[in-house]
């Protein structure tokens, strides 16, 4: 019994000296980055993809990272620069904005997208709407919701969720992105893939391009 007293007490003592040189309690953390070793590892650079759900017609996977001396001003702003995204992704042709309201918290946006499979490829043109969130101070969380609102008939649901949280000297990203097919056919598989793998880049593509090489 004692030693497993000295063990827990060992691990109480790890734990709050962890957080004590982060300068943090563990109630200053963000959800979704509490566990210490996610956090340390993304504070290391490094891009940590979960997924959550995969079936044949569905997945949902949630990427986390941390941008360096990146405000969320500069992150939304690249987001909602559609025909920048070419630069971005090599599978968009060409990006547009179609519409934005008054107060620019809602963008329309027609990307022209190749998907390549073996020797087969196929240009797509997905519409959709993002919905943005920013911050009313330097330390409050801003988001941005991403919705392709065409293609109803093969895509039944489609959601990415990104919270840009500041965080020391630049700030915590996590991107939920969740999609739901109408239905299992023989190419749903193939829609599943190409859909995850453009999406699972957002991170990658929009650090490299705000922060440099980390």
């Amino acid at each position: 019994m004692s030693s497993i007293i000295r063990m827990l007490c060992f691990s109480l003592v790890l734990f709050a000296s962890y957080h004590a040189d982060a300068g943090l309690r563990p109630d200053d953390i963000p959800e979704g980055f509490k566990d210490p070793l996610l956090l340390e590892k993304v504070m290391k650079g490094e891009i940590i993809i979960q997924d959550t759900i995969s079936t044949p017609t569905e997945f949902r996977t949630i990427g986390r990272a941390f941008f360096k001396k990146v405000s969320p001003n500069a992150y939304l702003d690249l987001a909602t620069n559609h025909p920048k995204y070419p630069d971005l992704f090599e599978e968009v042709k060409k990006g547009e904005t179609l519409e934005i309201n008054s107060s620019k918290t809602e963008f329309k946006y027609r990307l022209d997208i190749l998907i390549e499979v073996g020797f087969l490829s196929e240009h797509v043109y997905p519409e959709g709407i993002q919905k943005l969130v920013r911050a009313e101070d330097a330390i409050s969380e801003s988001t941005v919701d991403n919705e392709i609102t065409n293609y109803t008939q093969t895509i039944k649901f489609s959601r990415q969720h990104t919270r840009l949280i500041p965080y020391k000297d630049g700030m915590l990203v996590e991107d939920d992105v969740h999609f739901q097919l109408q239905k299992d056919s023989g190419l749903s598989g193939i829609i599943k893939q190409e859909l995850k793998k453009f999406f699972t880049k957002y991170i990658s593509r929009f650090r490299q391009e705000l922060q440099g090489s980390y």
